[in-house]
């Protein structure tokens, strides 16, 4: 009989399950992405890694690969060696973390390149750093999720809830009945990405050790302990209340713990006790007041975070606005350039091409594809492409008047659309690719948890785990920032939805 577990419980083990297929189908991309450059070499890019020429990949190269390339990873010795359950990587670990699962055949052709040390192009040691960033990104999201997880039941507890058979193994139609059972439905292909992550023998069955490594969070020793008082969404720090008597009491060399055995002091003693709690009273003010400074600093920083968010979304806006002006352009015939097979969602390969067909080469593909596709399907659909196209603050009935010219046909850009429009097109993707980058450099400094949270709780003044836009524009108003924060709360989540701490974080981790 399978074991009972809490309704709780449940919704998270599917969320990470959820997350762990996610990872794996986005790091496939990449790896598909990486593979399809024709000057990608495998042993050449294992070789620009392995700086120490001693065939191992250690934490401390990848951390210079990610530098180099602007990404940023905290904790690196621990969630390397839990990510890839090894303090190094040789040469066939690194072929298994790059090279594709779902494509054989590709897979293949990367395998049998002839080795060469030549020096690798930028764009593919960005694309490699893209990977390890990905890797370790969702390892600090699932990390999270686990240890709320571990907080109410075991691994074993877990595993047994869904062994429905109690047969020790976990297959496909056990996970099928797991979600069915919590209202929701896991797709064929994210069930299949979600096993080639877990299982490692390819058996199409998970083990429970599989299961228990899927789950273990970190060991909590590993972690650093915070000394401040300051509580964030993780833990809650609270200090021990005395009495004013018994702090007269305790003499500032004492051990915690340790009893006190007189219960008066000397005139000389008394004396030099009350000098050093006054110094100890002088040290807590200015630790406090240091602390103060650093949170008003970080919601400045936040403030010129969003201002320069602002500024580029509004520059992105006019090009916008342009471009529906433009009387030979349509948003529907645009998407329908994409949609080369008339299904009405373009995948990313079918998104590659449309990019090399206007001429877009310096295009981060991956970044702008996740980006687009809003409910993270890997599809864009036509109401992604139009979010994205049109001025926030012009009406769809607007944009849609404008009758498309045949969809059923196929034309080339050029027929579509005049020389003008086309610039403003590579205009408009080009620009959004220089604020990306511009923005990403000034997320950097908001990677620490405490001042996010911090942030966080400053805009969510009722308490209630969420805040909407008026409670941001609130947040300038204090800052005499008078400007309206629409497009920046559309960047840190959905318009007309308030915003939680999960998705307000991920706005600065992605």
């Amino acid at each position: 009989m399978a074991y009972s577990i809490s309704k709780e419980a449940q919704q998270l083990l599917c969320e990470i399950i959820n997350q762990i297929s996610l990872t794996e189908r986005r790091a496939e991309q990449i790896r598909i992405q990486l593979c399809r450059k024709t000057s990608f070499n495998p042993y050449a890019s294992f070789k620009r890694l392995d700086l120490m020429n001693t065939n191992q990949i250690k934490p401390e190269q990848v951390v210079q690969l990610l530098k180099e390339n602007d990404f940023f990873v905290q904790e690196l010795n621990t969630l390397f060696n839990k990510t890839f359950l090894k303090e190094f990587l040789n040469y066939q670990d690194f072929l298994n973390l790059i090279l594709p699962k779902t494509d054989s055949e590709l897979r293949e052709i990367t395998a049998m390149k002839q080795p060469t040390k030549s020096a690798v192009e930028k764009q593919i040691d960005y694309t490699l750093a893209q990977l390890f960033n990905l890797e370790y990104n969702e390892a600090i999201n699932l990390e999270r999720l686990k240890t709320r997880l571990s907080n109410q039941y075991n691994a074993d507890q877990m595993f047994q809830s869904l062994d429905s058979l109690n047969n020790n193994i976990l297959n496909f139609k056990d996970f099928d009945r797991f979600f069915r059972r919590n209202g929701l439905l896991l797709y064929e292909e994210e069930l299949i990405a979600f096993f080639y992550r877990i299982d490692l023998q390819r058996t199409g069955q998970i083990t429970l050790n599989e299961f228990r490594r899927m789950l273990e969070p970190l060991q909590r020793s590993e972690q650093p302990i915070s000394t401040n008082t300051l509580q964030t969404p993780k833990q809650t720090i609270s200090q021990p209340k005395f009495s004013s008597t018994f702090k007269d009491q305790v003499g500032s060399g004492n051990k915690a713990g340790q009893i006190v055995q007189t219960r008066t002091f000397s005139a000389s003693n008394k004396k030099k006790f009350q000098s050093t709690r006054r110094t100890s009273s002088i040290t807590e003010s200015l630790q406090t007041t240091k602390l103060t400074e650093n949170f008003l600093n970080d919601e400045q920083r936040f403030i010129d975070l969003g201002l320069e968010v602002l500024k580029l979304e509004m520059y992105l806006e006019e090009i916008r606005l342009k471009l529906q002006q433009q009387k030979d352009f349509n948003t529907m015939d645009f998407f329908h350039f994409m949609d080369l097979k008339n299904k009405g969602k373009v995948n990313q390969h079918e998104f590659a091409y449309f990019l090399e067909q206007i001429q877009l080469k310096n295009i981060d593909v991956i970044d702008l594809f996740n980006y687009l596709d809003t409910d993270l399907d890997g599809f864009i659909r036509y109401s992604d492409v139009s979010e994205f196209i049109s001025p926030s603050n012009i009406s769809s009935t607007y944009i849609c008047k404008k009758p498309a010219k045949n969809s059923h046909l196929s034309y080339s850009i050029s027929q579509l659309f005049s020389k003008t429009t086309i610039v403003l097109i590579q205009l408009l993707f080009n620009q959004w690719n220089a604020n990306e980058k511009i923005i990403r450099q000034k997320k950097k400094q908001f990677l620490n948890e405490q001042s996010l949270y911090q942030i966080f709780n400053k805009l969510d003044q009722y308490k209630k785990g969420k805040f909407n836009r008026q409670d941001l524009q609130r947040f300038f108003d204090l800052y005499n920032v008078k400007d309206d924060i629409k497009l920046l709360y559309k960047r840190l989540g959905k318009l007309n939805k308030e915003i939680n701490y999960k998705e307000f974080e991920l706005f600065f981790i992605n």
